[in-house]
C-alpha cells in the first residue's frame, strides 16, 4: 500500500514538473503582450478563461420597413476573458446590423448572425421585414366651427386611416390668416371677422381634411352710405341710387321729401316728376340714414352753344351742350362725311371739338341727348361751314446786297395748312427792282435767268419743270427794309390760294474788329467771320471775298510767317472756312511804322448759298512799352515826366499834355503829390489831371510802397498829347526785387491757357483779405491772342468783353475764360485786370501769359542686370524741362510688351506690390499716384532694351510724348555665389531669388546648383516667395517640429498646397520630381491669388516624353508649359519623373515670379 501511494505521489510531482517546464516554452513561442497588455499565446493552459458559446435573446424577429430593434448576445461562460463579438446580415438589402441594432430596409428575409472573436461560436436570429402600412386617408373630429371672441380658440383632432398606419404625422394650415390661425397641434384661434378654412394634410400620401371656421364678433350699429349725395334729372327721367350697408344685407327704407318733384321706391329708384328740388333719404334698420339732394329740370333747356359755326380748313372750334342733366350723354354726328371731324370730350361728351377737313363746304352737326336709360331728350343742331385757311407768310432775311435762296419746304408747309394737300407749283408777282430782284439758279453774281411772272415754279422740280428750290432773291446793295413778294399757288388736288414771302433786308450787322501794334502781324480769326455769318443769315460761313486795303496802310497775305508768305490775298479769290485756301491763314501786315484805324470791306456766302457783306475794323496802335520803375522795400520812387513824354510821343507822335491815374490798391502802396520823407501835400486823385507843363505837375508825383510790401505794382494811366490824341499805358513798379506779384501762366506755342479761378481768388485774398467776387479784363491786341468764354477746341460761346464781370461763384464763371494765342505767337502777353472782393473792396493786377517754342523732351535712360528699376520723378521733370516749356505735372504710360516685363506700382517684392500700372491713370510728379513709386520688373530671361512711351502733361496743360529706355543685361555670373561657373544660364535667376530673400544658398558663398532640391526646401522657397500667411496647425507626421522648413510645410498644408501621400507622410527630405514641382507651383499660384487654370494636355504633345506625365500632374504641367515657365531640355524632353536641381528650380521660380 505505501509503495502504491508513494508511486502516485511521484507521478503527480512529475506532471507538475513537466507543466512548469512547458510554461517558459509557451512564452518563448510567441506569446508577446499586445497594445492592450494581454498575452496572445495559447489559452489552453488556462481552460477556465476560454469562451465556449454564445446565445441571442431572440431567434426570430418581425419588422416593418424603416423600423429597428436591438438584439442582445450573451457569451458563456460569463467569466470568459474575451467578450468581443462580430455581427453580420445574410441580406444587407433587407436588413442591416450594427452592434446588435437591426434596421429594416426593404421587404424580405435575412439572418442576423453573431460570432465570438474567441472560438468563433455563433448564434442567429431570422428576421422577416414587411412593408410599412401606408396612410389611406384622414378626417377631422368636426368639419364646422364657430368662434365669437377675439383670441378664442378650439382644438381640432385629426384621425389618420388606417389607425395602424406607419406614419401618423400631419401638418396644419389656414387659407386666411386675417380670420384664423392654427398651430401644429390643431389649435385654431380667432383673429378677425370672416370665414376661414383649416386644412390638415398627412405627411404620408398628402391626404387632406377640412374644417370651415366662422368668426363672428359682436357688431356695431348698422351704417349706410349712398353712391351719390346730389342728383340732377330732367322730368320723366329716373336713376337708381345704390346704398351700401354695414353689416352687409341690412334692410333699408327709402323716402322722398317732395314726391311731386321726385319719387323713390324701396329699391332706391328715383323718378323725376316735376321741376324743383327734393331730398331722398335712405335709413338702415336700427341705424342712421343718408340723404341725396335731387334737382329736376325741364329738358327744353338743353341747347347748343352755337347754331351756326365757321371753321377754317385744318383749324378747330368747339360746340357744347348746356344744362346737361346728371347721367345724360350726348352723341355727336354730321349729316355728311369728310367735311368736318368731331372729337367729343367732357362729362357725358357735353363738349365737341370740330375740325375743318374739306374747305368750301357746309355740314349740319347734331347733338343727340339721351338720359341714363337711353331716353332721347333733345337733338339741337348747328350748321358748320369750312372755309379755306389763309397761307402763313414765308419769312426770310438777307443783308443789303446779299442773296437768299427760297426754301421750298416752307412753301409746302404753308400749302398743307391751307387745304391739307402738298404743293404743286407757284407763280410770283415780281418785287420792285429798287428793292431787289428774283433770279433763277443764282450763284455769286451769275444766274440762268430772271424769274418771270408767267413761269410756274414746281415743288420738287422735274423734267422740263422749273424748280422752286432754285429761286433766289438778291437785295439791292443800297436798300434796307421790308420786301413783300406775293405769289399764287396750286396744290396737288387743284385747289388754288395766294400767299406772300416777307423778306427783311438789313444792313451788315456789326463789324469784325482786330487790333495790334506797329509792325506787328495781325492774323484773322475765321471763327469771327463764321459767327457773323450765323448772326446775319442764321447759317455757318462758306467763304469770303475781300476788298483789298491801301498798300500804304498794309497788305493782306496768305500764310504769312515772319516775312515769308505763299501769296498776297486776291480780291477775286474766295477764302473758305472749311476748305483751302483757308480763311484762318489770312493775315494783315501793317505798312512799316504805320498806325491808325483801317476798314476793309468783304462779301461772303453762307453754307445755304446766302450772301452778305461786312467790314473789318483794324486798329494798329503805336508801340509804347510800359513805364518801369524799381524801389527798395519801404522806400519811395518819384515819377519822371520825361518818361511819360516819351511814351506819348511813341503812342501818338506828339508831346505829352496830361496824365490821369487809376490808383493802386492801398495794400500795395499809395501815390502822393509833393511827397518828402513822409510829408506830402495830398494823395493823388484818380479824377485829377497831372500836367507836363502846368500845375499840378506830373513831375511832383511819388509812389510809396505799403510797409514791408515786395512785388510788382501795376498802375494803369490814361493821357492826352499836345495834339489832343488820347493814349493809355501801365506803370510797373518792382518793389524790393521781389517777384512780380502778378498771376503768371506759360504754355507752348499755339496752346490755349484756361484761367484758374483759384489763382485769382488767392490773389484777391492777398490784396484785400477777402475772397474774390469778380474780375474784368483789359482786352489784349488780337495780334497776340484773344480771350474767349466757353472755349473748347476751336469752338466757344463768345469772346470775353471788357465790360463783363467774370465771377468766382456764379455765371459768367471766371474759370471758363481761356486765352488763345495768335498763331505761332511767341513772347509774353500782359493782360491787366481789375476786380472786387466779396467785401466790396476793389483791386487790380496783371496777367502774364508766356508762350515759347518747345523742343522734344529728353529720353530717360535706366539699366539693370535683371532686378527691378524704380523710376524717379526728377528724371521725368528734367526730360520735360528740356522742352523749354512749362514744368511737368503728370504722365500716362503706354505699357511695355509683356515679353519684356511689367510696370508695377509700390513694388516691394515679386508677390508684394500695390498693383500693376495701367495705361489710363495719370501719375504725378508731386502728388499721388506718384511717378517715383513706379518700378519696371524685367521678365525672367529677357535681355535687351525695352522702350516705354508715355504722354506727359505740363503745368500749362500742354501734352507731349516722351520715352523711357531701359537696358536689361543679365549677368552670366553670380554676384553672391562662387560655384555658379558651369551654370551661367541660371546665375541671373539665382541672384534674383537671393536678392528677394527666397534662397540663401548652402553656405556663405556657395549655392550648390547641381544639388537636387528636396521637397521640404522647395516648399520653404515657395513660402518665402509667396509669403504664406496662414499659421499651420497639425503637420505631416514625418516633418520634424524643430526642422527649419516645418513652419513652411505646415502653412502649405493648411493652404492645401502640400497634400502628402495616403500614408500621411510628406517625405520632406526626398528629392523633388519635376512634375511634382509643377503641381506645387500651380497650387501655390491658385491659393495665393495668382490663379492659373489647368491647361489642355495637348500642350504636352510637343514634347517627346509628354505622355509620361502622371495623370494627376498633366493639368498643372500643361498650364505652366502654356505660360512659358516650362520649356523642356535641349532634346525636347520634359523629364517629368526626373529630379529637379537647385539651378533648375531657381530658373523656374524666377519665371513664375515675373509672369
Amino acid at each position: 500500500m505505501q509503495t502504491k501511494l508513494l508511486s502516485r505521489f511521484l507521478s503527480v510531482l512529475l506532471v507538475l514538473a513537466l507543466t512548469a517546464g512547458l510554461v517558459p516554452a509557451a512564452w518563448a513561442a510567441g506569446g508577446v503582450p499586445s497594445e492592450s497588455g494581454r498575452d496572445s499565446s495559447d489559452w489552453s493552459l488556462f481552460p477556465s478563461a476560454r469562451v465556449d458559446g454564445v446565445t441571442l435573446d431572440r431567434d426570430s424577429l418581425s419588422l416593418e420597413v424603416g423600423s429597428h430593434e436591438t438584439l442582445h448576445a450573451t457569451v458563456s461562460p460569463s467569466s470568459a476573458f474575451a467578450q468581443d463579438l462580430s455581427w453580420y446580415s445574410s441580406n444587407t438589402g433587407v436588413a442591416e446590423v450594427s452592434n446588435g441594432r437591426v434596421t429594416a430596409l426593404s421587404p424580405g428575409e435575412a439572418d442576423i448572425t453573431v460570432t465570438t472573436d474567441d472560438g468563433g461560436f455563433t448564434a442567429s436570429c431570422h428576421v422577416i421585414v414587411t412593408a410599412a402600412v401606408p396612410v389611406t386617408g384622414v378626417r377631422l373630429d368636426r368639419t364646422e366651427l364657430t368662434l365669437t371672441k377675439d383670441g378664442e380658440s378650439a382644438t381640432l383632432k385629426a384621425m389618420v386611416s388606417p389607425p395602424d398606419a406607419a406614419n401618423q404625422n400631419v401638418f396644419w394650415t389656414v387659407d386666411d390668416s386675417g380670420v384664423i390661425s392654427v398651430d401644429q397641434s390643431g389649435k385654431v384661434t380667432a383673429v378677425g371677422n370672416g370665414v376661414g378654412t383649416v386644412t390638415v394634410t398627412t405627411a404620408d400620401g398628402g391626404f387632406t381634411a377640412y374644417c370651415t371656421v366662422r368668426v363672428q364678433f359682436p357688431s356695431a350699429p348698422p351704417t349706410l352710405s349712398l353712391n351719390k349725395t346730389s342728383l340732377s334729372l330732367t322730368t320723366g327721367s329716373s336713376e337708381t341710387l345704390s346704398a351700401t350697408t354695414a353689416p352687409e344685407g341690412t334692410r333699408v327704407s327709402w323716402s322722398s321729401s317732395n314726391s311731386k318733384v321726385a319719387s323713390v321706391d324701396q329699391s332706391g329708384k328715383v323718378t323725376a316728376v316735376g321741376t324743383g328740388t327734393a331730398t331722398i333719404t335712405a335709413i338702415p334698420e336700427g341705424g342712421a340714414g343718408a340723404t341725396c339732394a335731387v334737382t329736376v329740370s325741364d329738358p327744353s333747356y338743353l341747347t347748343l352753344s352755337k347754331t351756326e359755326l365757321s371753321v377754317m380748313f385744318g383749324k378747330t372750334s368747339s360746340l357744347s351742350v348746356s344744362n346737361l342733366p346728371d347721367g345724360a350723354s350726348v352723341s355727336w354726328s354730321a349729316d355728311e362725311k369728310n367735311i368736318v371731324s368731331l372729337s367729343p370730350s367732357g362729362t357725358g361728351n357735353a363738349n365737341c371739338t370740330v375740325k375743318g377737313v374739306t374747305a368750301g363746304k357746309s355740314v349740319t352737326v347734331t347733338a343727340v341727348v339721351t338720359d341714363r336709360r337711353g331716353n332721347r331728350l333733345a337733338a339741337p343742331a348747328c350748321t358748320v361751314t369750312v372755309t379755306a385757311a389763309s397761307a402763313p407768310d414765308i419769312t426770310s432775311s438777307v443783308a443789303s446786297g446779299g442773296s437768299v435762296t427760297f426754301d421750298e419746304s416752307k412753301f409746302n408747309s404753308a400749302c398743307t395748312e391751307v387745304y391739307g394737300n402738298k404743293l404743286n407749283y407757284v407763280t410770283f408777282t415780281l418785287p420792285s427792282s429798287s428793292r431787289g430782284t428774283l433770279y433763277y439758279n443764282y450763284s455769286n453774281g451769275t444766274y440762268d435767268q430772271k424769274v418771270s411772272e408767267s413761269t410756274k415754279y414746281y415743288y420738287g422740280g422735274g423734267v422740263f419743270k422749273s424748280a422752286l428750290s432754285k429761286v433766289s432773291f438778291v437785295a439791292e446793295p443800297d436798300y434796307s427794309g421790308k420786301v413783300t413778294i406775293s405769289y399764287s399757288a396750286v396744290d396737288t388736288s387743284g385747289y388754288s390760294y395766294t400767299g406772300a414771302v416777307a423778306i427783311t433786308v438789313s444792313e451788315p450787322t456789326g463789324s469784325i474788329e482786330f487790333s495790334g501794334a506797329q509792325n506787328e502781324v495781325i492774323p484773322f480769326d475765321a471763327g469771327d467771320f463764321n459767327a457773323l455769318s450765323k448772326e446775319i443769315t442764321g447759317y455757318g460761313l462758306d467763304y469770303v471775298h475781300f476788298t483789298l486795303p491801301s498798300s500804304g496802310k498794309g497788305t493782306l497775305y496768305y500764310r504769312y510767317d515772319n516775312g515769308d508768305y505763299d501769296k498776297k490775298v486776291s480780291s477775286s479769290a474766295a477764302y473758305y472756312y472749311d476748305d483751302s485756301p483757308y480763311l484762318e491763314d489770312v493775315s494783315f501786315v501793317p505798312a512799316r511804322n504805320w498806325s491808325g484805324t483801317l476798314t476793309i470791306s468783304f462779301t461772303a456766302r453762307d453754307t445755304k448759298r446766302n450772301t452778305f457783306s461786312g467790314t473789318i475794323e483794324i486798329t494798329v496802335s503805336r508801340t509804347a512799352d510800359d513805364i518801369m520803375y524799381s524801389v527798395d522795400r519801404n522806400g519811395s520812387v518819384a515819377f519822371d515826366a520825361g518818361d511819360f513824354n516819351s511814351f506819348s510821343k511813341s503812342a501818338t507822335g506828339s508831346s505829352l499834355d496830361y496824365v490821369e491815374f487809376t490808383l493802386p490798391s492801398s495794400n500795395k502802396g499809395t501815390l502822393y503829390y509833393n511827397y518828402d520823407d513822409g510829408d506830402y501835400d495830398e494823395k493823388v486823385s484818380s479824377s485829377k489831371r497831372y500836367y507836363r507843363n502846368q500845375r499840378p505837375y506830373l513831375e511832383n508825383i511819388t509812389f510809396v510802397p505799403a510797409r514791408n510790401y515786395t512785388g510788382t505794382v501795376s498802375i494803369p494811366f490814361q493821357g492826352s498829347s499836345a495834339d489832343s490824341d488820347s493814349f493809355s499805358g501801365t506803370i510797373r513798379v518792382t518793389v524790393g526785387g521781389g517777384d512780380s506779384g502778378d498771376i503768371e501762366y506759360s504754355a507752348a506755342v499755339n496752346s490755349p491757357i484756361t484761367l484758374s479761378s483759384d489763382d485769382f481768388n488767392d490773389y484777391c485774398k492777398d490784396e484785400t483779405g477777402k475772397s474774390l467776387s469778380y474780375v474784368q479784363f483789359t482786352l489784349p491786341a488780337t495780334s497776340r491772342g484773344i480771350l474767349y468764354y466757353g472755349y473748347d477746341d476751336g469752338d466757344y460761346d463768345k469772346k470775353v468783353s471788357a465790360s463783363t464781370e467774370y465771377f468766382l461763384s456764379k455765371s459768367p464763371y471766371l474759370e471758363q475764360v481761356t486765352f488763345v494765342p495768335a498763331k505761332n505767337y511767341t513772347g509774353t502777353v500782359i493782360i491787366d485786370f481789375t476786380g472786387e472782393s466779396t467785401g466790396g473792396k476793389a483791386f487790380s493786377g496783371s496777367l502774364l501769359l508766356s508762350f515759347a517754342t518747345v523742343k522734344d523732351p529728353g529720353v530717360i535712360y535706366y539699366t539693370t542686370d535683371a532686378q527691378e528699376v524704380t523710376f524717379r520723378s526728377s528724371d521725368f521733370s528734367s526730360a520735360c524741362d528740356k522742352r523749354g516749356g512749362a514744368g511737368l505735372a503728370s504722365v500716362v504710360f503706354q505699357l511695355p510688351p509683356e515679353s519684356a516685363g511689367r510696370l508695377y506700382y509700390n513694388y516691394g517684392s515679386p508677390t508684394s506690390y500695390g498693383g500693376l500700372v495701367d495705361d489710363d491713370t495719370a501719375y504725378e510728379v508731386d502728388g499721388s499716384p506718384s511717378i517715383s513709386r513706379i518700378s519696371f520688373v524685367p521678365k525672367a530671361g529677357f535681355s535687351g532694351t525695352v522702350t516705354i512711351a508715355y504722354t506727359g502733361t505740363d503745368e500749362s496743360g500742354s501734352t507731349y510724348t516722351g520715352y523711357v529706355q531701359i537696358g536689361v543685361t543679365p549677368s552670366s555670373s553670380s554676384s553672391y555665389f562662387t560655384d555658379m561657373g558651369r551654370y551661367s544660364w541660371a546665375a541671373e535667376s539665382v541672384d534674383y531669388l537671393y536678392e528677394n530673400g527666397i534662397t540663401t544658398g548652402v553656405g556663405a558663398t556657395t549655392y550648390h546648383p547641381d544639388g537636387l532640391i528636396t521637397r521640404g526646401d522647395f516648399v520653404l522657397m515657395l513660402s518665402r516667395a509667396f509669403r504664406f500667411s496662414v499659421s499651420g496647425g497639425d503637420n505631416f507626421k514625418d516633418v520634424p517640429a524643430e526642422s527649419y522648413y516645418a513652419q513652411a510645410i505646415s502653412s502649405a498644408k493648411a493652404l492645401g498646397i502640400a497634400q502628402g501621400g495616403i500614408d500621411g507622410r510628406f517625405n520632406p527630405s526626398a528629392s523633388l520630381t519635376r512634375e511634382d514641382a509643377m503641381v506645387l507651383l500651380q497650387r501655390t499660384l491658385n491659393r495665393t491669388g495668382h490663379g492659373i487654370d489647368d491647361a489642355s494636355a495637348s500642350y504636352l504633345n510637343r514634347f517627346s516624353d509628354g505622355k509620361s506625365v502622371s495623370s494627376y500632374a498633366q493639368g498643372s504641367v500643361a498650364a505652366l508649359v502654356q505660360a512659358g515657365v516650362i520649356q523642356g531640355d535641349d532634346a525636347g524632353n520634359l523629364n517629368p519623373k526626373g529630379s529637379l536641381t537647385r539651378a533648375e528650380m531657381a530658373v523656374i521660380l524666377h519665371r513664375v515670379l515675373t509672369l
